[in-house]
C-alpha cells in the first residue's frame, strides 16, 4: 500500500492528513476526533503516556476537528485506508463506527508498504492498551497510571482536547510536505516539458 492514497479524499486538501513512514518495528498510534471530547481527551492522554513510557516501540499521530469535518474525514478513512481490514472482516466494528474519537495503528513493514489496524473508539483503544501495553511497561508509576485510565471512564475534566501535536507531527511532518511539494513541482515541470 505505500503512502496513505487517501490523503486527497479529506475535504479536497493535498496531503494535509499523511502520516510519515515510521520505522520498521515501531508502531504509530493514531487518533482523531472532535476538539472537544472527554473520550477523545482520555484517548490521546492514554496515547500520550504511552509513547513516553515505550518510545523505542509507540510513536503518536493526532488530527483534532470540529463534528462536520471529523465524520468526513472518517468517512475518508473507512472508504480508503481502512478498506482492507474490512475486506478481511466484512463484520469489522470500525465499519460503522461514527464517535469520536476513532483510534488505530499505523505499521511499516519491511517491503514499505504500510499496515493500517483500525482499533474503534476509546473504549476499544483502552481495550487493547490492557491486552497489549501494559504488560511491556516496566515504569511501575506508567504502569500504574495507563491501567487506572484504561480501566476507567473519561471525566468532563477532559473535555478540552490538548490539541498539541504528536511525536510524528513536528519536523517530520514538516519534511514531508516540503518532500511532497517538491514532488509535485517536479511533475509539474515534466508536463511543461511535454508540451
Amino acid at each position: 500500500m505505500g503512502q496513505s492514497e487517501s490523503s486527497q479524499a479529506h475535504d479536497g486538501a493535498t496531503n494535509q492528513f499523511a502520516r510519515p513512514q515510521i520505522p520498521v518495528g515501531k508502531t504509530l498510534i493514531c487518533i482523531a476526533g472532535f476538539k472537544i471530547s472527554h473520550h477523545t481527551g482520555r484517548a490521546q492522554k492514554l496515547a500520550v503516556l504511552i509513547q513516553k513510557a515505550l518510545p523505542s516501540t509507540y510513536e503518536t499521530w493526532f488530527h483534532w476537528d470540529w463534528p462536520d469535518n471529523f465524520r468526513a474525514f472518517l468517512s475518508g478513512l473507512q472508504e480508503n485506508e481502512f478498506k482492507a481490514a474490512f475486506e478481511k472482516n466484512a463484520d469489522h466494528a470500525v465499519k460503522g463506527h461514527r464517535t469520536s474519537p476513532i483510534v488505530w495503528l499505523e505499521k511499516s513493514n519491511e517491503d514499505g508498504s504500510r499496515e493500517i489496524i483500525p482499533l474503534g473508539g476509546r473504549d476499544k483503544f483502552c481495550e487493547w492498551v490492557l491486552e497489549n501495553v501494559v504488560n511491556d511497561i516496566e515504569d511501575e508509576k506508567a504502569k500504574t497510571q495507563i491501567t487506572n485510565l484504561a480501566k476507567s471512564s473519561p471525566g468532563f475534566t477532559e473535555v478540552w482536547v490538548n490539541e498539541a501535536p504528536g511525536t510524528q507531527q513536528g519536523a517530520t511532518a514538516a519534511a514531508a510536505v516540503k518532500e511532497e511539494k517538491k514532488e509535485e513541482k517536479k511533475e509539474e515541470e515534466e508536463k511543461k516539458e511535454e508540451k
